[in-house]
């Protein structure tokens, strides 16, 4: 995955003390990565983008809890998510 080294990087929710959210784009191709930095559940909304019909291509624990645009992570969960 080239975009997640090279890619142009947004972050999505600087103030959020729980979830560390961005994105990486890179030759047409994009990546959601969040990482749950806490020893409790966290959601995350991603406004406009429906996770339930994306590709998931890392997650670190067992359980994945999708609904419409919401993520809510368990703790120290990491997730990266093809867009498109």
């Amino acid at each position: 995955m080239p975009e997640l080294l090279y890619g142009e990087y947004k972050i999505l929710d600087p103030g959020n003390e729980k979830v560390y959210a961005y994105t990486r784009t890179f030759s047409g191709k994009k990546v959601l990565v969040l990482l749950n930095f806490s020893a409790s559940r966290s959601g995350f909304d991603i406004p406009g983008v429906s996770l339930n019909s994306l590709k998931v291509l890392v997650n670190n624990v067992s359980t994945l809890n999708l609904k419409k645009n919401t993520v809510t992570m368990e703790p120290w969960q990491a997730l990266v998510i093809r867009l498109n």
